[in-house]
């Protein structure tokens, strides 16, 4: 009888062993879903991160190559010539419109290159997340 209820225990506890452990691997499960699903996110995020980027790049390389092409301007010649003077005043704010926007969509490129390193952290994170799980 004593043996009996020794392994009535003994059973008691191997299957709240097993409960314990089945719970375990059920959330392990779930969390290993989460990670894949994360992961998706960030990949398609960075997917579409990399693609702005490559067109901010080309627009601000077609920006550049205008503007060197565009900047023949003698502005020496045009300070002393005063017949001039009011297209060289014109010249001077159409640049400096042109120098304020190009400097916002350069600070708009780095804050995208900033994000994407973050999303490219977050990537790394997760599958060193999902090897752990």
């Amino acid at each position: 009888m004593a043996d009996a209820r020794a392994l009535a225990e003994k059973l008691k506890a191997d299957e709240l062993q097993i409960a314990e452990t089945a719970k375990a691997l059920n959330t392990t499960q779930i969390n290993l879903e989460n990670n894949v699903q994360q992961q998706r996110q960030l990949k398609s995020q960075q997917q579409s991160l990399t693609t702005k980027r490559e067109q901010q790049q080309e627009i601000l390389a077609k920006q550049l190559r205008s503007a060197f092409t565009a900047g023949n301007y003698d502005y020496a010649k045009m300070v002393f010539n005063q017949e001039e003077a009011g297209k060289f005043e014109r010249v001077l704010t159409y640049y400096q419109y042109l120098n304020k926007a190009r400097l916002e969509q350069i600070n708009q490129f780095m804050a995208l290159v900033t994000e994407l390193i973050a999303v490219n952290a977050d990537l790394v994170d997760k599958q060193q997340q999902l090897e752990s799980l």
